[in-house]
């Protein structure tokens, strides 16, 4: 074992001896020297700056085998020891610290134990791609609140960051909850990275990660890095598994599996993208055995196949014929090609500012364009929620029935005679015939019928009028790196757009969908009103094929969009709400007087308005939708940096591999390939049936056992309840997840009956931590949804991964929950609602 190796341990160790055990972690002159920190207001600086160096070395590195200088990875490891120090001199002199520097710390352990081992392999293939898996939230600070008003997220507001210090120093247990809210977002974040099996639950994890992410922007001034890296890396997550998921391969099935039976049935795309991801994931969540095992076939079938900037740009172009369809991708290359053509014939009898304008709509419209707004259109889901244009309402429905009674009422009918009783009601004209009359159905019988009224409850599906604001000024296509700002604004459009038109075209569609958009400089633009498949597509070819240019006046574009709300009610009564999304990247001046007149016009329709913020931000803005957020109100708020926004056009985001082969590549794999990759898949199956067997019996303190999960590529959280849990449900063993999880949460009943007193009483800072911890298991649970067993064991594994940050053992969550206090109660009620079937 090299010397590193063992440094590293030892780090190891003693985070988490901080995590567990921060009481002792002494020191016997630091009472005395306890004022003095304190009034200088000392607060541990971590520095990443070797670190960072040694990560940058490592991204740059080719094909060839690389070397890394021995001194840089030293000085990482060195870098990483003062950190551990600086953390205990904290703990030191607060007693403790805060739970997401602990999880910080032992991410950096891992990823400098993982380039480590890198060296020690010699930098192979699997070595490169192992580092190039190294993602930025894994070596970023800790989510936390700003030390200064420049590195508060701009999410922020004002008020709320002038009480950042007050809440810190005056109200300690309060800062620890929110510490404690903060880390649930890492380790939904780090959950979502374990995931290699199954994309539905994988995306699901994501998609929380960033609601509360976003949620907890919105609410506390968060240092502004921190979030943006965040941001960036869940976006890039979800457009992966969507990308993935667009090749034809099912959510809720195992990669495994499906990359087996693709290769049975011959399916040559889907084979590669199932094994692409199962790659991908392994080696994110560090399991460089299973990433090796599928590494091997996928050589195989990807022999002779490039893997250059060409092939990927191919790849991110399939990418959005399968998310956004044939018709969508052809019209987007068919509106450059035409508006180039129209340019160009223009700017021969243009002069002047004229000349100037066309001049820069070709540099938007530039060959190539095409490729940066398909980038653009595919980032569109994981970077921006602005909620779901449908939503489910109870309505009460009156409805009239006609029912039949033997008794005279002021409804009589004359039907024919169906059966022998009719007989007596008949009109009867000659009775000699009746018999016959019968027979034939000539007997006509008199018939009372009485109207009722029935009134039932049931969820209605309605839609909503969304209106989209665009910015249409020529910082837009000025301002930023490569006009990337304009071009984003329209992915967003032409995403919901394409979203339009596949509802439209869906034969069961049984609601309406009521979409408006309008671009606005110093003046608005006419509302364009899309109401078919056939004006969605021809919006989309109008949008991309326009550059627009002018000055910005955000506040007349909000009224004039709550008119067009109003307007849309008046004819469409049913409407159930509406939402403002507006686009832009200016500073104008927003009155929220002026803002407010307009909305209380329209009356008490539900309106939300969500804000996209591109390369600048404005801060009336921000106001705003903290005003909608505290009214109770949908309201969002996102904004992305230039930088993020180019390279989010330029397509470098994405795995290490391409997700598609080329056209050439799409047929079934010649017989002896068929067979070697058959054997080579057999292997992966093999360890993942040896991996699942030693966790359902090994023992969390049987070193032989250990030593056997290190063998098959598993770590010791392996052994962990939340990844047995999820081993149960995958495996649909309903008893066996049923017991788990009523070992962690307690039966109501149970609950109830559980007394007041315990041998060791509850403090009032473990009964909040409780109740944070079951709060936000019953909220992330809610948000990831599933059947009953899904749910259950997201509980398990949530609840698992929060309490060493809520400093409370298995064993003593068990004892407070059952010592049955009101608002742990309630907290426990409503996690058994949110693992319920049926509940979202």
């Amino acid at each position: 074992m090299s010397s590193r190796r063992e440094q590293l341990e030892q780090l190891a160790a003693r985070i988490e001896r901080l995590a567990t055990a921060p009481d002792a972690v002494k020191s016997r002159w630091m009472w005395l020297a306890r004022p003095f920190y304190r009034l200088l207001g000392w607060q541990p600086r971590y520095e990443t700056e070797t670190l960072d160096a040694l990560l940058a070395r490592l991204s740059q590195l080719d094909e060839d085998v690389p070397s890394v200088p021995a001194a840089l990875l030293e000085a990482a490891v060195g870098e990483l020891d003062d950190n551990v120090a600086r953390a205990e001199r904290a703990c030191k002199l607060n007693s403790e610290i805060p739970t997401s520097h602990v999880a910080w710390l032992s991410r950096l352990v891992r990823v400098v134990a993982r380039i480590d081992h890198s060296v020690e392999l010699g930098f192979g293939k699997g070595a490169r791609r192992a580092l190039a898996t190294i993602d930025p939230v894994m070596v970023a600070k800790p989510l936390a609140l700003a030390t200064s008003e420049e590195q508060a997220s701009s999410t922020a507001s004002s008020d709320r960051s002038s009480q950042r210090d007050e809440t810190i120093e005056n109200d300690r247990p309060q800062a620890r909850l929110i510490e404690l809210q903060l880390a649930a977002i890492d380790h939904i974040t780090e959950a979502a990275r374990g995931e290699v099996a199954f994309l539905d639950r994988r995306r699901r994890l994501l998609e929380a990660a960033r609601r509360l992410l976003l949620d907890a922007d919105a609410a506390l001034p968060l240092d502004a890095d921190a979030v943006r890296i965040r941001k960036r890396y869940l976006a890039e997550q979800i457009v992966h598994v969507d990308r993935i998921q667009a090749t034809g391969l099912s959510p809720h099935v195992s990669l495994l599996h499906q990359a087996r039976s693709a290769l049975s049935r011959g399916q040559r795309e889907q084979l590669h993208a199932a094994l692409v991801a199962l790659e991908d994931f392994a080696l994110a969540s560090g399991d460089l055995v299973g990433a090796d095992k599928v590494s091997r076939p996928l050589d195989e079938l990807t022999a002779g196949v490039g893997s250059g900037q060409q092939h990927r740009r191919h790849s991110l172009h399939r990418s959005a014929q399968q998310m956004f369809g044939e018709q969508v991708a052809s019209s987007i290359d068919n509106a450059y090609r035409g508006a180039r053509k129209h340019h160009h014939k223009r700017l021969k009898k243009a002069r002047g500012y004229d000349a100037e304008t066309i001049e820069l709509a070709l540099e938007y419209l530039a060959p190539g364009s095409e490729s940066a707004t398909m980038s653009a259109l595919l980032s569109v889901d994981g970077c921006f929620d602005v909620g779901a244009p449908l939503c489910p309402v109870r309505v009460m429905q009156h409805e009239t029935v006609a029912r039949v009674v033997p008794y005279p009422t002021q409804q009589l009918l004359l039907r024919p005679a169906r059966k022998p009783e009719d007989v007596a009601t008949a009109v009867i004209h000659d009775p000699r015939t009746v018999l016959m009359d019968l027979v034939v159905g000539r007997l006509l019988t008199r018939k009372y019928v009485q109207f009722e009224q029935r009134q039932h409850e049931h969820t209605k599906m309605v839609g909503e009028a969304r209106v989209y604001l665009l910015d249409g000024s020529t910082s837009m296509l000025t301002h930023g790196k490569d006009m990337a700002r304009a071009r984003m604004r329209d992915a967003i459009l032409v995403a919901e757009l394409s979203t339009l038109m596949a509802r439209f075209q869906n034969p069961k569609r049984y609601t309406r969908v009521v979409l408006y958009y309008r671009y606005f400089t110093k003046q608005t633009q006419a509302v364009t009103h899309i109401s078919d498949a056939d004006g969605a597509l021809a919006a989309i070819g109008e949008v991309l094929s326009t550059p627009r240019r002018g000055g910005t006046n955000i506040e007349l574009a909000l009224a004039s969009s709550f008119d067009t709300i109003r307007d849309a009610a008046a004819h469409d009564p049913d409407l159930a709400r509406a939402q403002i999304v507006l686009i832009t990247d200016g500073k104008a001046v927003v009155r929220d007087d002026v803002v407010r007149k307009a909305r209380e016009a329209v009356g008490e329709m539900p309106i939300a308005v969500s804000v996209i913020a591109l390369g600048e931000e404005n801060a009336a803005l921000r106001r705003l939708v903290a005003r909608q957020r505290s009214l109770g109100e949908r309201a969002f708020y996102h904004f992305i940096d230039d930088q993020t926004l180019a390279e989010l056009c330029d397509g470098k985001a994405g795995s290490s591999r391409a997700i598609h082969l080329p056209h050439n590549q799409h047929a079934a794999p010649p017989k002896a390939l068929q067979r070697k990759l058959a054997l080579l898949l057999d292997e992966v199956a093999q360890l993942d049936r040896e991996r699942h067997n030693l966790v359902r019996v090994a023992s969390s303190d049987d070193d032989t056992q250990l030593a056997a999960l290190e063998e098959l590529g598993l770590s010791a959280s392996a052994l962990s309840d939340g990844q047995r849990a999820q081993r149960d449900a995958a495996a649909r063993d309903r008893r066996a997840l049923t017991e788990r999880y009523e070992r962690w949460f307690i039966a109501t009943d149970e609950h109830e009956g559980a007394e007041q007193t315990a041998s060791s009483p509850a403090q009032s800072s473990e009964i909040d931590s409780v109740v944070v911890v079951l709060s936000t298991v019953a909220e992330v649970v809610g948000e990831l949804g599933g059947d009953e067993l899904a749910r259950k064991a997201d509980a398990i594994d949530v609840v698992e991964r929060l309490l060493p940050d809520a400093r409370l053992s298995p064993a003593r969550f068990d004892e407070l929950l059952r010592q049955a206090q009101p608002q742990v109660r309630a907290a426990l009620a409503a996690v058994h609602a949110a693992t319920a079937v049926g509940v979202r």
